[in-house]
């Protein structure tokens, strides 16, 4: 199982720097990208441009 939390209430979402749209996929594409280059570890924090914690993704087994 795969989760992933994004909390989108700081300012790299706020559509000031950027529309918060462009953030959301940029934070995914970068996941997606250490996902298929085996970067990234089972609980990974992610963070946005600002460098703030903004959420986590994990991998579990099934049913854990």
């Amino acid at each position: 199982m795969i989760k992933i939390t994004i909390d989108t209430s700081t300012s790299a979402f706020d559509g000031e720097q950027a529309p918060a749209e462009y953030e959301l996929s940029r934070i995914l594409n970068k996941l997606a990208h250490d996902v298929q280059s085996g970067t990234i570890d089972d609980t990974h924090a992610i963070r946005d441009f600002n460098g703030n914690t903004v959420g986590i993704f994990t991998i579990t087994e099934e049913g854990a």
